[in-house]
């Protein structure tokens, strides 16, 4: 990538916003602790994941959880640490999910955790941080997710 290119500036942004719009550094961020900058909601959200070189469909799954930040899935490929990839996210543009919008985003494996399920066939479930998102996308989640709050109660 070119030191010019759009999406390493993305990158930087979005450690930057992490930094400073939680008051503690990146590094922090993966010390462990649920440290989310921003609200969640647990919802399926279809997602499709692709590899950085564009191609066929690495894995097909729905959210456990999402965030403005981030999600969590579960899935039977394990996915190792710092792995980048693209991930294709259906969206809802509201709660009630009348509609869906297609958003494509950068991501990196921040975590993951082997689950032992009873009949044998384990699943991992995957912790993401979005890298490059830009910033309707990421105020359209955001948005989404405080919905789901305000109508859930």
């Amino acid at each position: 990538m070119a030191e010019g290119d759009g999406s390493r500036s993305i990158l930087r942004a979005s450690r930057q916003e992490l930094s400073v719009g939680c008051g503690y550094g990146v590094e922090d961020a993966y010390s462990g602790k649920d440290r989310r900058c921003y609200a969640r909601v647990k919802d399926h959200i279809f997602i499709f994941c692709y590899p950085e070189d564009a191609g066929q469909i690495l894995i097909e799954a729905t959210s456990r959880d999402v965030s403005a930040e981030g999600l969590c899935f579960d899935t039977d490929a394990f996915i190792h640490k710092d792995t980048e990839f693209f991930l294709e996210m259906y969206a809802p543009v509201d709660y009630y999910k009348r509609v869906l919008e297609a958003i494509t985003i950068k991501v990196r494996v921040v975590w993951q955790e082997l689950l032992v399920l009873p009949q044998g066939s384990n699943k991992w479930r995957i912790g993401l941080e979005f890298i490059a998102i830009n910033k309707e996308d990421r105020a359209k989640i955001a948005k989404y997710v405080e919905e789901g709050f305000v109508n859930r109660r």
